[in-house]
């Protein structure tokens, strides 16, 4: 597990995000950043009147949260680990994006929220994981009316299910490895000292990368003179695991394709649109991505390039790459599994899944797709010809 980490908890208004952020601050010994309702002067008056108040209320949440994300930057620094009661995506992608659904927020208001957004995310940490939580309508509801708290006596349910509607869309996108989903309906994270337990179990477990069994060792520090170390390896193999964990040890930018290829083409990871589909947009990703590691290495700041490397893509990046630096400086980390030990780790990993395929049965069709190409000789794995140092881990 990482020295200092990041949580978040996330989840529907009354699902026990306070509650959870609060036994995990106890169990783990965290700081805690809770949401500030009390200091809302809008919030009362949105709940009587959403289209005269929503945007003074979200925009309040907005700021308070952008506070709070900074105020956890400085307390990760000081060595001390953070659990934060809903994440500011949360804030953005349902709260204030249900107020424009809905048309308490005109374009003009949700234009200026999302631009001021903008001005800070860069800038922001991101959490190590999101605790998401879930349950039904009938546990949602019985615990709101518990805690007593009389404005969300008011809010109609169809709202309520838009929220969570939001939500589940966003988690969707987000990065599964940094997600952890939780369905609470049967848990009693108040007096049921078991479900405490295990709950904080489940959180150290997802901390820690059980994509990998790499270890940073020796070969750690040669990387250090390496201004850009490129991924490469097969889907599942672990090759992002050991990117986070390398940009988080030697302090390295990292940038993803997959993450481009969702930005800029809404194609997920493991596109159920097909192989070939995934393969036609390679080289449009791979030149956005170009340009993203030409910014940070014209900045004088080092990256990690993470993606599957195994393409006709690869020659040409680092043709363009030693264009900036010296191909000396450039380094392919190739990271080797084990089809079989791959397949055991991804029947056990949690991601999204459709109506036709599991993510378990999208991982084979896609480690397929790379299998019958690297067979092929359409993809290859590096060579020395290639002019930068190669480093392969057998994991």
């Amino acid at each position: 597990m990482k020295k200092t980490f990041y949580l978040s908890v996330a989840g529907i208004l009354g699902v026990g995000k306070t509650t959870v952020a609060k036994l995990l601050t106890e169990r783990l010994g965290t700081q805690i950043l809770e949401e500030n309702f009390a200091e809302n002067q809008f919030l009362p008056r949105f709940y009587q009147d959403m289209r005269r108040w929503a945007f003074h209320s979200q925009t309040f949440f907005l700021l308070e949260k952008v506070k709070q994300t900074f105020q956890s930057k400085k307390i990760l620094a000081s060595g001390q680990s953070v659990v934060q009661d809903t994440p500011i995506i949360q804030d953005v992608q349902s709260y204030a994006k249900a107020q424009y659904i809905l048309g308490n927020m005109d374009e003009a208001e949700f234009n200026l929220y999302t631009k001021t957004y903008s001005l800070f995310v860069k800038r922001l940490p991101q959490p190590n994981l999101i605790i998401y939580l879930e349950a039904s309508w009938e546990t949602v509801l019985k615990r709101q009316a518990s805690r007593g708290r009389e404005f969300e006596k008011q809010i109609p349910k169809d709202y309520l299910e838009l929220l969570e509607k939001l939500n589940r869309q966003w988690v969707r996108k987000y990065d599964h490895r940094k997600i952890l989903r939780i369905k609470t309906d049967h848990l009693d994270f108040v007096n049921n000292g078991t479900d405490k337990k295990e709950l904080v179990e489940k959180v150290l477990q997802k901390l820690v990368p059980v994509s990998t069994g790499i270890q940073i060792n020796g070969w750690g520090e040669k990387l250090k003179s390496s201004q850009v170390i490129l991924m490469c390896g097969l889907p599942g193999s672990g090759k992002s695991s050991l990117a986070e964990k390398l940009g988080q040890t030697l302090g390295y930018k990292i940038i993803s394709s997959d993450k481009i290829r969702e930005r800029v083409f809404k194609s997920s990871r493991f596109d159920p649109a097909g192989d070939e589909h995934v393969r036609s947009l390679k080289p449009r990703y791979y030149s956005l991505l170009f340009e993203e590691v030409k910014k940070i290495v014209l900045g004088g700041e080092k990256i990690i390039v993470d993606a599957s490397n195994l393409s006709r893509e690869r020659p040409a990046l680092i043709d363009k790459i030693s264009q900036l630096i010296p191909r000396e400086k450039m380094t392919i980390l190739t990271v080797r599994t084990p089809k079989e030990v791959i397949a055991k780790r991804m029947e056990k990993a949690q991601g999204p899944r459709t109506k036709k395929e599991s993510f378990f049965q999208a991982w084979q069709r896609v480690y397929g797709f790379f299998e019958k190409y690297l067979q092929d000789g359409e993809y290859s794995w590096p060579t020395k010809s290639e002019g930068v140092r190669i480093i392969e881990i057998k994991n």
